[in-house]
């Protein structure tokens, strides 16, 4: 009977809310395996976020596997994640009814595996420049629109024929 066992995952540190990621698995496998899938899940205050649609079906050669599967924040349930620190739980099942996501009809292969690191959940902050020029007949701007915080924009203010750039003001204040 062929067994099988995670010995490591590896993902990023930090992430933003929203985003994917990918988990790559280091399994070692005495025999040949097939219709495996790669599950994971992360918790945080005893929630746990599974993303059942990117469970991942492999087959694992004898010795040293390494497989990736990918996880989409946006899509986990019971509901997308939030901004903070979360463990990370993997494990491998067996796809008992060949359907490819992970139900209750499948089995654990051996033991979860819960990684010493864990991942961070940044928040987005977007912010939103309005540009405008007064009186409207002076000129134009452009650069405007909503920005992710920590990003670099350009604004631009061209003055028409007889007048001049006079200030930026920021809620009305220069």
């Amino acid at each position: 009977v062929a067994t099988s066992s995670i010995s490591n995952v590896t993902f990023p540190s930090y992430i933003n809310t929203g985003e994917s990621f990918n988990l790559n698995y280091s399994i070692a496998a005495t025999g040949a395996m097939s219709n495996v899938l790669l599950g994971a899940s992360i918790r945080r205050n005893g929630t746990d976020y599974s993303n059942a649609s990117n469970d991942a079906l492999v087959s694992l050669t004898n010795g040293a596997n390494t497989k990736t599967r990918s996880f989409n924040l946006s899509a986990a349930t019971p509901s997308a994640p939030t901004a903070g620190v979360y463990d990370v739980i993997v494990a491998l099942w067996s796809d008992k009814n060949g359907n490819g996501i992970i139900d209750s009809q499948d089995a654990v292969l051996g033991s979860t595996y819960t990684s010493s690191s864990q991942l961070t959940i940044n928040a987005i902050t977007n912010y939103t420049i309005s540009t405008s020029s007064i009186p409207t007949a002076g000129g134009s701007t452009s650069g405007g629109g909503s920005y992710q915080s920590g990003s670099s924009r350009t604004v631009t203010a061209t003055a028409n024929s007889g007048y001049t750039f006079s200030n930026w003001t920021e809620n009305g204040s220069p």
